[in-house]
């Protein structure tokens, strides 16, 4: 068993869940401060959502 590919593949999973779970985290407790205006920019955010994912996807390529 290797136990240096094992270590190596945890860290890229924590990684991962970081990079996944901080801004879910900070987008929730930023809500109270930015809730209004998300609200009011939501056609605008959702767009810029969407392409941002379509660009890292086809960055991966």
């Amino acid at each position: 068993m290797n136990l240096h590919g094992a270590g190596g593949s945890l860290e890229q999973v924590g990684k991962i869940m970081l990079q996944l779970l901080l801004p879910f985290v900070l987008g929730h407790l930023s809500r109270p401060w930015i809730g209004d205006w998300v609200a009011k920019h939501k056609k605008w955010i959702g767009k810029t959502d969407q392409t941002s994912i379509l660009l890292v996807v086809l960055l991966r390529l």
